[in-house]
């Protein structure tokens, strides 16, 4: 008897603490919020955020960012039939065509090494890089003619960066030259055969940095220009057209100041790879 009134007292007390303990934990529960699972994210008792997870594409895999294409990837892009990027190391005293492999010396004196719009330029003086007989251009086949310049204006300034002409009678040539009232110069492309010939030219805006310039030519729409990714000129085109011409492609041809990034397309380039070429490595 003294034992069944001993546990009964017991009863007494532990019934109102468990039923505290349960509207306890009731409330705690009620308190969480409400996106949240009952059973998910909680950690000894404690409510435990879930972890931000990675952007997920279709496959059900982490997205990561795409790098940027780099100008020389950007030029790549458009299969150039001569490229030539001038980051020759400076002792080297050689320029290289990146699409042929092909690697010559250079006769005279061009700096290699200087900075440039895209790693590293060629700083010319009135030497040349002959790379022989390659890229003709006949009759009215298109093309396209790419370079960054920054050049030095003398009294005397006719720069040529490409030249493939015999003479004024047959092929092509890209310069820099300087009008008569001494303002800023022009650059100007001729494609030159004995019955006619076509061009433009365009004049830089500055001379205080580089310059993208760019000139196209398709029979359709014939020869223009761009200057920094924007038209600058069009131009006059002649029936006709070219032969194959036996004279030695000529890079630098007695250009004088910084250049870089040269290229020759099989085709004419549109305006918007045009504008891409230009962004990928355009001045800050």
């Amino acid at each position: 008897m003294r034992r069944i009134r001993a546990l009964a007292a017991l009863a007494t007390v532990v019934t109102p603490l468990a039923a505290c303990t349960l509207l306890t934990d009731l409330d705690g529960l009620a308190a969480q919020p409400a996106d949240v699972p009952r059973d998910a994210g909680v950690d000894g008792g404690a409510l435990v955020a879930p972890d931000a997870s990675p952007a997920e594409d279709a496959s059900g895999d982490a997205t990561v960012e795409a790098a940027s294409p780099t100008y020389r990837e950007t030029v790549l892009a458009d299969a150039p039939l001569g490229y030539f990027p001038l980051d020759d190391a400076a002792n080297t005293f050689s320029v290289t065509d990146v699409a042929s492999g092909k690697k010559v010396t250079i006769d005279g004196n061009v700096v290699l090494g200087v900075p440039g719009v895209s790693g590293t330029a060629a700083e010319g003086a009135g030497g040349v890089a002959r790379f022989g007989d390659v890229l003709d251009f006949v009759g009215d086949q298109s093309w396209t003619f790419e370079a960054w310049v920054k050049p030095v204006v003398a009294a005397d300034t006719f720069y040529e960066f490409l030249n493939k002409r015999v003479g004024t009678s047959n092929g092509y040539v890209v310069y820099v030259r300087k009008p008569d009232d001494g303002t800023l110069p022009f650059v100007q492309v001729e494609q030159n055969w004995a019955s006619g010939a076509r061009g433009t030219s365009a004049r830089l805006p500055t001379v205080d940095r580089f310059v993208h310039v760019v000139f196209t030519f398709d029979a359709t729409v014939g020869v223009r220009a761009f200057l920094d990714g924007v038209p600058a000129a069009e131009g006059y085109d002649a029936p006709g057209g070219p032969t194959d011409s036996t004279q030695p492609l000529v890079l630098l041809g007695g250009y004088r100041g910084v250049i870089d990034e040269i290229a020759i397309y099989g085709r004419a380039l549109s305006r918007e790879r045009i504008t891409a070429h230009y962004a990928a490595a355009k001045p800050p």
